[in-house]
């Protein structure tokens, strides 16, 4: 189900509020389109990478950019100016460069993650899968490049921009939106939704409702558990109704509940994505 529908795309941004389980989501898909054959890159951008720990022992490329170092890919081995960033560019100065010009690291992600694609750069990848920063983060990183070719700037690096923005309107990237069956969760969804469908062109791939219990046929538990499985289910039902009645009619076919569990502090494994990837179902069913 997910290698069909994403067999067209070269980068998928996975995103959602923080805590909904983006990161176990970015690693069973990497470890479903590699099963079907791609040559698949993880990347997130964060100083604390997770994403080595959650795919230990999947043979799948990951990789952690920060935007600093971004920054110096781009002066040095897109613009082959080595000499002028040793010169001119220290970390300290780098950071302070990138804080004064807005949207400039934001820029300078995407256009690191739209390199990795770029055979020129020595790497053979079919797919990336971006471990996204959180829903508000998120959007502003996506409305960047726009923002920036409206401004009417020149010079080579607005020619760089525009490339990026051409490609994640091109239909080769897509995204996938994570939710929890919380209410507070699930009003943000619906909050949020409607904004990143009106202001970004990369189109929805999934609305996932993530950590949706199974049916349990509670009737033969004892009392005070069938109490608490009767809670949750209700609890998790409530949400998908909710969740389906408050995003907009045109994205109601990419809702979909997924049990995929984080698994504290035990990395997830390939028997557990694939297992766990079958128990798509749609949320207007329930």
């Amino acid at each position: 189900m997910w290698s069909d529908s994403l067999i067209h795309r070269k980068l998928v941004f996975v995103t959602g509020k923080g805590g909904v389980g983006k990161t176990s989501c970015s690693v069973a898909l990497a470890q479903s389109l590699s099963d079907s054959g791609k040559r698949v890159l993880l990347v997130e951008s964060s100083k604390l990478p997770q994403l080595p720990e959650y795919s230990r022992g999947l043979g799948i490329d990951t990789l952690n950019l920060e935007i600093s170092d971004c920054f110096r890919d781009y002066i040095v081995d897109n613009l082959g100016q080595a000499r002028l960033y040793e010169a001119v560019f220290s970390r300290d100065v780098v950071k302070t460069f990138l804080e004064t010009i807005p949207g400039l690291g934001e820029v300078m992600l995407l256009g690191r993650i739209f390199w990795a694609l770029n055979p020129r750069s020595g790497n053979q990848y079919d797919v990336i899968i971006f471990d996204a920063p959180s829903s508000g983060h998120f959007l502003s990183l996506l409305t960047t490049p726009k923002a920036m070719i409206e401004t009417g700037i020149g010079g080579p690096l607005m020619g760089e921009v525009q490339k990026v923005y051409d490609f994640l309107k091109s239909g080769a990237a897509s995204m996938i939106y994570l939710v929890t069956p919380e209410e507070l969760v699930v009003s943000e969804a619906i909050d949020f939704l409607p904004q990143i469908q009106a202001k970004v062109e990369v189109p929805m791939e999934f609305i996932l409702l993530n950590r949706f219990p199974p049916h349990i046929d509670s009737s033969r538990l004892k009392p005070f558990l069938r109490a608490w499985v009767d809670q949750e289910l209700r609890r998790s039902r409530n949400a998908a109704k909710m969740l389906f009645d408050g995003v907009p009619e045109a994205l109601r076919s990419k809702l979909y509940t997924l049990d995929l569990q984080n698994s504290f502090e035990f990395p997830m494994n390939a028997i557990i994505c694939r297992k766990l990837l079958s128990t798509l179902r749609i949320a207007g069913d329930l």
